[in-house]
């Protein structure tokens, strides 16, 4: 049976770790180059529509391209460091980047546009840092998002309508909450298997070396990897 880290697809080459991450952060680190080779597809497809609406005069902003050519560079930048045994540093560049470039395009977007149809993405980083972080740093990040909106925005944007960005506020707060709850139940599923596999473990062990019978595990080359001490 083929472990999925090392199965040889396009996606898992795409995605596979770096011998230098630990053991125990692999499959982080594998989740982060993945979410960051979506990223640079989603910013990709961005750019040829937006390429598109220009060219073809329809509704469309070079801000918009500009915008997604920023996040193609950087997304290429944070791949590379996802590979290696910086990855953490990678994912924090990418929650902090996705909430600069969501704000960047409200504020320097049309100003017919309504601004709370970009904002909503927000939940997206909040998302991001769930699955990468604790629960205490998800906190952290949708509480500096919500905030960002209620004070940053209004005095970034003229003219900024304030029931709209309270309600903005309050439908990222809201998701936000439930995000929380997701990443706490998570986490607490993963501490409880991790120790049911550590009892298993124990208990095994705990027949094989009490054992009268010699118990030997070999890897499917025969390669003896394990014997009890019987």
């Amino acid at each position: 049976m083929i472990h999925p880290l090392e199965d040889q697809s396009l996606w898992s080459r795409l995605t596979h770790p770096s011998a230098e991450v630990p053991k125990l952060e692999r499959r982080t680190a594998s989740l982060l180059a993945s979410l960051l080779v979506a990223r640079f597809a989603i910013h990709m497809t961005l750019l040829m529509m937006g390429l598109v609406y220009v060219l073809t005069g329809r509704e469309g902003s070079w801000v918009g391209i500009r915008i997604n050519l920023l996040g193609i560079g950087v997304s290429i930048v944070m791949y590379l460091l996802s590979r290696s045994r910086r990855y953490k540093i990678a994912a924090v560049m990418l929650v902090i980047e996705t909430i600069v470039l969501l704000f960047g395009a409200a504020v320097s977007g049309n100003p017919s546009y309504d601004f709370s149809l970009i904002l909503v993405y927000l939940v997206v980083p909040i998302f991001i840092a769930g699955l990468l972080f604790s629960e205490f740093a998800t906190i952290i990040v949708s509480a500096v998002c919500v905030v960002s909106i209620l004070v940053v925005l209004p005095n970034l944007l003229t003219g900024a309508d304030i029931d709209r960005v309270t309600k903005t506020a309050t439908f990222v707060a809201v998701v936000s909450t439930f995000i929380v709850v997701f990443v706490r139940h998570h986490n607490l599923a993963e501490k409880d298997r991790q120790h049911d596999l550590e009892e298993r473990e124990r208990q095994y062990r705990l027949i094989a070396e009490n054992s009268t019978d010699i118990i030997a595990r070999t890897s499917v080359d025969g390669i003896l990897l394990y014997v009890s001490p019987a």
